[in-house]
């Protein structure tokens, strides 16, 4: 759910970047973009704890089957 909302953020972000170019206000457009990037990262960050989280949580599961058997 959280991707999807970043993604969502990620898009509205380049319109926006966009749009200001095409008005001519290229300091928000640079703007827009540097937010859009650290929204990327976050982004990145987020789905590496994730892929962790799992990782985790399948190492305790095997070490819970090895002491019950």
């Amino acid at each position: 759910i959280f991707q999807f909302q970043l993604e969502a953020v990620l898009d509205k972000e380049k319109q926006a970047a966009v749009n200001l170019l095409h008005e001519g206000k290229r300091n928000k457009a640079l703007l827009c973009l540097r937010k859009k990037k650290y929204q990327e990262q976050l982004l990145e960050k987020t789905t590496v704890q994730l892929a962790n989280l799992q990782q985790m949580v399948k190492r305790i599961f095997l070490q819970l089957i090895i002491k019950c058997c």
